[in-house]
């Protein structure tokens, strides 16, 4: 990733975490979002957004909801990002956290002496 690409995911990241705390949509309005990475493709024509949500949710809602949004978050960055290219969002679910729960469940079985 180039300096331009790094520096505009950064900015992007900042933008949409700002705006997705203004979308009235209810399928996103009462979650915990967090953007954990934001890629940007060299050209600057696409940029994928990895969220991270705490507590229960839908998956295929909230991904319906963050795609219809997408118009709305896109016009936010075109106003707050000096870019020549508004970039296509893309979205995918970060699972590391949940990940990181599950490992340390095991770990926590093997050290109380329970089978996994």
């Amino acid at each position: 990733m180039g300096i331009t690409s790094q520096r505009a995911a950064s900015d992007i990241k900042r933008v949409v975490s700002d705006a997705l705390r203004e979308v009235a949509d209810p399928r996103i309005s009462g979650t915990l979002i967090t953007i954990t990475e934001c890629i940007v493709s060299p050209d600057v024509a696409y940029c994928t957004l990895y969220i991270s949500v705490l507590g229960e949710y839908n998956e295929k809602e909230l991904k319906t909801g963050l795609y219809s949004a997408a118009p709305f978050l896109r016009r936010e960055i075109a106003r707050n990002v000096k870019l020549r290219i508004v970039p296509e969002l893309r979205f995918a679910f970060d699972k590391s956290g949940e990940y990181g729960d599950k490992i340390e469940g095991l770990i926590n079985k093997l050290h109380q002496g329970d089978s996994i």
